[in-house]
């Protein structure tokens, strides 16, 4: 990329105000009119206080915070001649932004002072109180007063396990964090740590198997297994070296997500279909049933001595008029 051929056999490389992203092209094409600067080849770098979705990417976007557009330009066009920086680009999209911030048009900045407590909060704080209600009313499980305040927090677990409630919290707080934050040490590392922490569940699940009912289990451990593959095709959509994925291939891995979460979503609802008591619901069904009927009876007879007491006191008044 950077290059063109205006002619067979000939090679140019495009001046400062163009680019050229086909080296197949016979000229260079002109440099975006609004907030791009182009210092030749592929280049395509944004102004101050611009920025744009990729590092190929010609449409800018003004950002709505001018100062946290304010990345390291030499860095960014560095990172336009490096092929590896400009395969991984969430690297080049933090460069783009100002010490602080991230994501789309630099809106979101990352001040410590204020995520630190909250992510203690929700992966200390929270599991600890689930910990102590648990734990302190182990004895008092089946209980109506904790059943109908507390129960949700433990009825799905054996009693030994009655805290596992936190550790849901704490798997789910990691699994946010990596994903929200994981794009600052880029989308490879981003993958590998969800793919670790995802095993490490599974593990502890097929090991410790807290759950009240089995079926409960297996449906947890085929939705983190889902989770897992999806990670894995994920990473396998990054460039490694000169292989490249392509569309065949991303519509092929695609179906295949598909399949695997459809057959998890049907597997979920046989598991829970078999966990009915039909015969039950069919005698409380039969039950409702004739319950209505019978109030429709009710109904219909009260409404028709209604109708026979309205012709009973109407027919002496038509007597006297006929009189």
């Amino acid at each position: 990329m950077g290059e063109v051929a205006p002619s067979p056999d000939t090679c140019l490389v495009c001046l400062p105000g163009s680019y050229s992203l086909d080296p197949g092209q016979q000229g260079c094409q002109a440099c975006p009119s609004a907030g791009a600067d182009c210092p030749g080849g592929a280049a395509i770098v944004p102004l101050p206080g611009w920025w744009h979705s990729a590092v190929e990417s010609v449409q800018m976007h003004r950002c709505p915070n001018v100062e946290a557009c304010q990345g390291d330009r030499a860095a960014l066009r560095a990172c336009t001649e490096d092929a590896i920086c400009r395969s991984t680009n969430s690297s080049y999209n933090v460069l783009q932004c100002a010490a602080a911030y991230t994501g789309n048009v630099c809106g979101r900045i990352l001040v410590f002072g204020l995520c630190v407590p909250l992510v203690a909060l929700l992966c200390l704080g929270l599991p600890t109180v689930i910990v102590y209600v648990t734990v302190s009313n182990r004895n008092n499980l089946d209980d109506t007063g904790f059943r109908r305040s507390w129960g949700f927090l433990a009825q799905s677990y054996r009693p030994g396990f009655c805290w596992w409630e936190a550790a849901e919290t704490t798997e789910t707080a990691v699994l946010v964090a990596i994903s929200e934050f994981g794009v600052n040490v880029g989308p490879f590392y981003q993958c590998l740590l969800m793919a670790a922490v995802l095993v490490l569940i599974i593990y502890l699940r097929l090991g410790v198997k807290p759950y009240v009912h089995q079926q409960t289990g297996k449906a947890m451990v085929h939705n983190t297994l889902c989770l897992l593959l999806t990670t894995m095709v994920g990473q396998s959509f990054l460039l490694y070296g000169p292989v490249t994925p392509g569309a065949a291939y991303g519509l092929a891995m695609g179906a295949i997500l598909l399949a695997v979460n459809l057959v998890f979503v049907c597997s979920v609802l046989w598991q829970l279909l078999r966990l009915i008591d039909w015969p039950a619901l069919s005698a409380a069904f039969s039950k409702s049933i004739r319950t209505v009927c019978r109030r429709l009876q009710h109904l219909g007879v009260s409404v028709h001595r209604v109708r026979m007491r309205v012709v009973r006191s109407s027919a002496p008044a038509m007597g006297r008029q006929s009189n």
